[in-house]
């Protein structure tokens, strides 16, 4: 790898992979993905670690997408979850202690998928559900097309958002590219 950046405002986190990816010879250094030049500077031999927890806005997914084009990415995700619509090279969550989370950056470092990788797991109605509301349907049309009550429909929602990290439609709407992606794969 070129350069490999860690992107997080958790500065334990930050300060704790640094420091156990110098005692491996690598060199990780901070990063602001919402720098104008960061994302265009990027190069394919370059690798970027991205913590997403509950307070990271819902562009820095945009970003992460823009990021996994051009050179290889790692999630680290407090929100389990969320490893169902997030594309990158490796995945983790934050729950993991600083040598399993080192483990993972030695694995984007090889140029390998990171193994046992969790996907949440949708029934075919709440897919047929999530991908109408990600269309623009309305409770009605779907409960209506489904030939379900509005209230089944809702609460199938309910669960997706739940499933998926989100609580509402407007949560879950800025990431509809990855999770259609996901749920025609």
């Amino acid at each position: 790898m070129k350069n490999t950046y860690i992107v997080t405002d958790n500065a334990f986190l930050r300060s704790g992979l640094i420091t156990l990816a110098q005692e491996s010879s690598i060199t990780i250094q901070p990063a602001d993905i919402r720098e104008p030049t960061f994302i265009d500077s990027l190069g394919k031999d370059d690798a970027v670690i991205v913590h997403i927890d509950r307070n990271t806005p819902a562009e820095y997914f945009d970003y992460t997408a823009r990021i996994n084009e051009k050179c290889r990415l790692m999630l680290v995700l407090n929100n389990p979850n969320l490893i169902y619509i997030c594309d990158a090279s490796v995945i983790t969550t934050s729950r993991s202690s600083l040598p399993e989370l080192m483990r993972a950056v030695n694995v984007l470092m090889s140029n390998k998928k990171l193994e046992n990788q969790l996907r949440v797991s949708l029934s075919a109605k709440e897919k047929i559900i999530l991908r109408e509301t990600m269309n623009g349907q309305k409770v009605e049309q779907i409960a209506k097309v489904l030939n379900m009550s509005p209230k089944t429909v809702y609460t199938h929602r309910a669960n997706v958002f739940s499933k998926l990290g989100g609580s509402s439609v407007n949560a879950i709407y800025s990431l509809k590219n990855r999770i259609m992606t996901e749920m025609t794969a």
